[in-house]
């Protein structure tokens, strides 16, 4: 059905493969009929489920949230103890894809995908919680309505203005330096 990576390369090189018909050598993904890449596994199960030696092929998504899942804090927060992304969002690998963590979440407890132009909204206001109790699935336009509620944009802007004046201040010092003829 397809080559093994040796004669894939010899392939890519632009040599001659020996016979045109498909390898003996090549082995196939225990999972799919993909061809293997580590492990026994292709390249699209390899790195999402094989992490070192410790195999995780038998966990379910559910098994696996609970390892990434924080107990339950004094306002009923969970933490994402897995890893976040810059803005603090919590990330999950599922299927070989990212997803944002409060969504899977979301959609393991509740069983039901979103519906389009749903989001699902912290009513804690805490972008790391994944604790099923404080997300619901709401529009975008109430998501907003609420964060504008709670003031969320006036602190962030606030935040942004100090980070601004900051960097100008900076900006000044560095243009100083250069104008005195310093290497800064």
């Amino acid at each position: 059905m397809g080559y093994c990576k040796g004669h894939r390369q010899q392939q890519y090189r632009g040599r001659p493969l020996t016979s045109l018909r498909p390898c003996a050598r090549r082995k196939s993904c225990r999972l799919c009929d993909g061809i293997v890449w580590r492990q026994g596994l292709c390249s699209a199960h390899y790195p999402g489920e094989y992490r070192g030696d410790q195999k995780r092929l038998s966990t379910s998504v559910e098994e696996r949230l609970a390892e990434l899942i924080g107990p339950p804090d004094r306002n009923g927060c969970q933490a994402w103890l897995g890893t976040p992304r810059p803005d603090g969002y919590g990330y999950f690998h599922l299927n070989g894809k990212h997803h944002l963590a409060h969504r899977v979440v979301y959609r393991v407890t509740t069983g039901s995908p979103l519906n389009e132009g749903e989001v699902i909204h912290h009513t804690c206001a805490n972008r790391w919680c994944v604790s099923p109790n404080h997300l619901q699935a709401v529009s975008h336009h109430e998501n907003l309505a609420e964060m504008v509620e709670r003031k969320f944009y006036q602190s962030r802007i606030a935040e942004l203005e100090r980070e601004n004046q900051w960097l100008m201040a900076r900006v000044g010092e560095l243009e100083a330096g250069l104008q005195c003829g310093l290497a800064v």
